[in-house]
């Protein structure tokens, strides 16, 4: 009968629009989630999955690591090569941490040529031999010119009582690598 094609036809169009609005909203909450250079997550990201962890460690006493990543030299790069070629490292960095990351590690730009891998569930030993392996992704993602990367690590709650000074003591490790 027409009245039921015509009522087919009317169900298959709202059904195509509602997948169509739910592919649209999936791929809004991905853009205001990731880094728009590097597809890694982004500086929102990175605080609510922190504060998640944290907060998990506090209820399961299992530690929480955070690892900082510095590119070295990136600014006098970015001056020999130009930015492009800046944005291209910034690039191949994420990737490099993302592939040699743990699937359920965080992976963040943390800011201009700074990363942030927050890893559960790894003791402070555990957490240095996954910053070596990861600076050594970093090194070996690189083409034509070398690519190191300085890094700090520090474990909740070991090392730290809170996310601030989890993320102050990152850093200050990585002011020594």
């Amino acid at each position: 009968e027409r009245r039921v094609i015509t009522t087919a036809e009317q169900f298959a169009a709202h059904g195509a629009l509602a997948l169509r609005n739910a592919w649209l909203l999936e791929q809004v909450q991905l853009l205001a989630e990731r880094d728009p250079l590097t597809g890694a997550c982004n500086r929102r990201t990175f605080g609510r999955e922190l504060a998640r962890h944290l907060a998990h460690s506090e209820r399961s006493g299992e530690p929480v690591s955070l690892a900082m990543f510095d590119i070295d030299h990136f600014k006098r790069h970015n001056d020999r090569y130009g930015h492009q070629a800046g944005d291209e490292t910034l690039r191949r960095a994420a990737a490099a941490l993302s592939s040699a990351s743990r699937t359920f590690d965080t992976v963040a730009r943390y800011g201009g040529e700074e990363f942030a891998v927050i890893m559960p569930g790894l003791s402070p030993g555990e957490a240095l031999d996954a910053v070596e392996r990861l600076r050594e992704a970093i090194a070996a993602s690189s083409d034509s010119v070398r690519l190191t990367a300085s890094a700090g690590v520090s474990t909740f709650p070991a090392n730290a009582r809170d996310a601030e000074s989890l993320i102050l003591s990152g850093e200050a490790e990585k002011s020594l690598s």
